[in-house]
């Protein structure tokens, strides 16, 4: 949602929102073991930006994305924060205090996923906002 101004009939700026509020997206919960968590399949093309944080200690999350015939395919996301600007099909590593970052953007029906491939020493959690692009 983002704000615009127009001038009305009588001379006076008035402000407009534009857009639409965020979806929240829950694509991992409290996942310790391996799994393929929920997708998320917006009716429009949308930003998702989401989080992976947890307690593990190390863990494998791998970005994939299906389009109508339902199969899914290692697909690049953007660590936010990231200044080489490398697209990322995977991510490693865990951190207990330190969440990772991240945003993609999801073409209209098709379905994103999260799907963890490794997890030890704990939970992961990957949860964020979507946006109408």
């Amino acid at each position: 949602m983002r704000k615009t101004y127009k001038t009305n009939a009588s001379g006076q700026i008035q402000a407009e929102l534009v857009g639409s509020l965020p979806n929240v997206v829950t694509l991992q919960l409290d996942a310790s073991v391996v799994g393929n968590g929920t997708p998320y399949t917006p009716t429009s093309p949308q930003t998702l930006t989401f989080e992976i944080s947890g307690t593990s200690t190390s863990r494998t999350v791998v970005f994939e994305l299906a389009g109508p015939k339902g199969v899914y395919q290692a697909y690049p996301a953007n660590k936010i924060g990231d200044s080489t600007y490398t697209d990322y099909t995977s991510t490693t590593g865990g951190s207990t205090t330190m969440p990772e970052s991240w945003s993609v953007d999801i073409p209209a029906n098709y379905s994103f996923r999260a799907r963890i491939s490794a997890v030890a020493g704990g939970d992961v959690d990957i949860a964020g906002w979507a946006v109408a692009q």
